[in-house]
């Protein structure tokens, strides 16, 4: 396990790339993936997943995905995948080579299961594991890969323990890591990290507790669902708990105007945002006429785009990126 440079993945994925190696690249947030993707796309053949698709395009992407890169795959030369937490979960993909930002510790070790996998000849120089963490090779992880999605405190331990374990072996390192970082005994660190472990310990504590009641709350009630968009995968060890979602579909003027005959092909093509400009936007729009008399509608907003673009907000849906924000 290698440290490079979080702004340096995308060059690196594309020369690894260029060489024959499936690579799989995980950020930590969507807005990011799209950027990257764009960087790479011209270079060599690459595919965007992440959250912020209508669901029925997201399965589409999913179902690519994995004819390409799942068991006997049909992808025979260099790709890079460009993903969010959506691929460190479940899906049984098989890459040469993973690029990540740096994440908990647990999180980093379920990504780097989607690469070799399976038994399968592999690209000349690629014979072996590769795993590069964006962040890992300064002192400190740039704050920016992780703000609002993961818990420093995590993110600086997990870190200190990956720094002093460069070569792990799988799965017996997986439970020895999680024991290690969020276990009692901290990881020895360089003086500089130790000291923002240290420094970033109130805040874990105020998370905890914040946890432990939203725990509390979901024995006694149905509990709101966890945004795979804020940390793309759920309630992960390290993942920030109890954000606020919305899910939304967005709808053209004509499928309004003609609701009763689109609401069963809008039903499926709903996604959840968690940007609290967006959801305050949606949320202060009138409900359009019929909307919540459709059994598969009722519980979502409506988000109106024209061409493309969503009325009254900067934001995009483009059929490649997904909902570009901004």
């Amino acid at each position: 396990m290698q440290g490079i440079a979080a702004d340096d993945v995308a060059n690196r994925a594309v020369a690894l790339a260029q060489q024959g190696a499936r690579v799989l690249l995980v950020v930590n947030k969507v807005s990011r993936a799209q950027e990257l993707f764009g960087l790479v796309r011209d270079e060599v053949p690459a595919t965007l997943f992440h959250a912020r698709y209508p669901m029925d395009e997201r399965l589409e992407i999913e179902r690519k995905v994995m004819e390409q890169f799942g068991p006997g795959g049909s992808c025979s030369g260099g790709h890079v995948l460009v993903a969010t937490q959506v691929a460190e979960q479940s899906l049984d993909i098989d890459m040469d080579v993973l690029i990540t930002d740096i994440a908990p510790v647990d999180l980093t070790l379920q990504r780097a299961g989607r690469i070799h996998r399976h038994d399968r000849l592999r690209p000349a120089g690629f014979e072996q594991p590769l795993v590069l963490v964006a962040g890992l090779d300064q002192t400190l992880p740039p704050s920016d890969l992780t703000s609002f999605i993961y818990n420093r405190w995590v993110v600086l331990r997990s870190a200190a323990w990956l720094h002093a374990h460069p070569l792990l072996q799988f799965p017996r390192d997986i439970d020895r890591a999680v024991q290690a970082v969020y276990g009692p005994e901290p990881e020895a660190a360089i003086p500089e990290l130790a000291d923002a472990i240290e420094a970033a310990w109130p805040d874990h504590q105020a998370e905890e507790t914040e946890m432990i009641e939203l725990a509390r709350q979901a024995t006694s009630s149905a509990a709101a669902p966890i945004e795979d968009d804020i940390a793309d995968g759920g309630a992960q060890f390290g993942t920030r708990l109890g954000q606020d979602s919305q899910t939304i579909v967005p709808v053209t003027a004509e499928q309004l105007a003609a609701l009763e005959e689109q609401g069963p092909f809008l039903v499926g093509h709903y996604l959840r945002i968690s940007h609290r400009g967006l959801m305050r936007h949606v949320r202060a729009q009138p409900w359009p006429p019929g909307w919540r008399d459709q059994p598969g509608l009722r519980h979502h907003r409506p988000l109106l785009v024209v061409a493309g673009a969503v009325v009254g907000f900067d934001a995009q849906l483009d059929p490649e990126l997904g909902l570009v924000i901004g």
